[in-house]
């Protein structure tokens, strides 16, 4: 008989932020249609009298005031896996048998716990004047939902008192 058995737990925790550069989903016409270059600058168009595409410069977004995001993520896993095993021989008389049984349990449970900044919750960039002061760092605020299993004061539930809550 063999009796294995595994618990796991595990603490994912990122957090992030970006740039929100508008219009991602329509970059289709951003492409010179006569050599498949991407002109981030430029829009084309077939013109309608003469038949060949015209570029008209259109910037992909405002160099001095681009959108922020950012949002954090914590989640926890566990893991427990349990197998046992057995195996006999048996001799029948002229027949020799060899008989393994086993079984198997496996379960994961996870809590996952996401939150992103609302828009305009976080100031746009200006990359002519970026800032990198600790001073103008945001917290993002969480939506306490009651589901939280962990004390008022853990790091999912920042407290109200908290300077960049």
């Amino acid at each position: 008989m063999r009796l294995a058995g595994l618990r796991h737990y595990d603490h994912f925790w990122t957090d992030f932020t970006g740039l929100a550069v508008p219009g991602q989903s329509t970059q289709s016409a951003r492409y010179n249609p006569t050599t498949g270059i991407y002109t981030p600058e430029l829009v084309w168009a077939r013109n309608a009298t003469t038949g060949q595409y015209v570029s008209t410069f259109s910037p992909q977004y405002d160099p001095t005031s681009i959108p922020r995001t950012a949002g954090y993520q914590h989640r926890w896993t566990n893991d427990t896996q349990l197998q046992n095993d057995y195996a006999g021989n048996f001799d029948l008389g002229p027949v020799s048998l060899q008989a393994v049984a086993s079984g198997s349990y496996q379960r994961t449970t996870a809590l996952d716990r996401q939150y992103n900044a609302v828009a305009g919750q976080l100031p746009n960039l200006n990359l002519f004047a970026p800032s990198i002061s600790p001073r103008t760092r945001l917290h993002i605020r969480p939506a306490r939902t009651g589901s939280c299993r962990r004390p008022a004061a853990c790091s999912c539930c920042p407290s109200a008192a908290s300077p960049y809550y």
